[in-house]
């Protein structure tokens, strides 16, 4: 029996993983990894090339750091997740995907394994919200993401989030707060993180030695771990912004679970979406949607 734990937005996503990582391995589960990826795709061929890892479709690739040389001074955050949890991390490029495309990549991770559980785990708040709000962030690669894995054939499938005030840059707060009552009936789990928790604490040091410049929100959800508040800037993200524009509260590290499906039924435009289309096409389509209903 398996446990499916995936990345939803892209990119280091995947590391707000590694609790539930650490919590089922004490359980003796085996553990499938899935990164939603921007990692360059001339990297990955390289890489294909040199057979230090496995190209298992156009989009899909399996990294695993232990028959990799050294990749740290690349952009490439399965190699630094794979290195530290010593096991393997399917890679799925977004920018190369339609919807229907990560579908088929899931359906090749899956095949003929006894997947029990599947954790789609969003680091910020888009994979949350309704799109009926002002702002909707970077809902992009959630959405294309979550309408690939509603029909999976995997019984219990959840949609989690932590980081929530991350996009607060751009979603109003107030607007956030809402959202949460509007779907509180649907709540599985809620619990705060702390460095207290060996699984976070687990963590938080895997992402400090993962090139954590390249992670806005993981970087504030570790610096609220750290009990800094309001508006503080780590010092390794001051090279890439200026200012730090979300508050740091306990929001930021609080950890939500959703039924998947439930929380799918909730999202106005999700239906709508067309599985054939690519990034920018969905982007599109969301844009519009927000737009014309704000105009309603």
């Amino acid at each position: 029996m398996s446990i499916l734990l995936s990345g939803c937005g892209g990119g280091y996503d995947v590391f707000c993983t590694i609790p539930l990582f650490f919590e089922y391995q004490k359980k003796k589960k085996n553990i499938i990894v899935v990164s939603l990826s921007f990692t360059r795709v001339r990297l990955l061929e390289k890489l294909t090339i040199e057979n230090q890892i496995e190209k298992l479709k156009s989009n899909l690739y399996f990294v695993d750091a232990g028959k990799m040389v050294n990749r740290e001074y690349d952009y490439f955050p399965e190699y630094y997740l794979s290195r530290h949890l010593q096991q393997g991390v399917y890679v799925i490029i977004i920018k190369q995907s339609t919807i229907k495309q990560i579908t088929e990549a899931y359906n090749v991770i899956i095949h003929k394994k006894n997947i029990i559980k599947f954790y789609l785990v969003d680091g910020g708040c888009d994979l949350l919200l309704s799109g009926k709000e002002s702002d909707l962030a970077t809902p992009v690669e959630d959405m294309m993401h979550l309408k690939a894995v509603v029909n999976l054939p995997i019984k219990r499938k959840y949609a989690c989030a932590v980081g929530m005030t991350c996009d607060c840059n751009s979603v109003p707060k107030n607007e956030l707060l809402d959202r949460l009552k509007e779907i509180e009936d649907i709540l599985i789990s809620k619990h705060i993180w702390s460095l207290g928790d060996p699984y976070v604490k687990k963590y938080y040091d895997i992402f400090y030695k993962s090139k954590p410049t390249n992670s806005i929100v993981n970087s504030l959800i570790c610096s609220t771990l750290e009990g800094r508040v309001g508006y503080y800037l780590p010092k390794h993200l001051k090279l890439r912004i200026r200012n730090n524009n979300v508050e740091l509260d306990q929001l930021m590290i609080t950890f939500v679970q959703y039924d998947l499906i439930k929380l799918s039924n909730r999202i106005l435009y999700l239906d709508e979406l067309d599985i054939n289309h690519d990034i920018d096409e969905i982007d599109d389509y969301i844009m519009n949607f927000n737009r014309n209903i704000l105009n309603l």
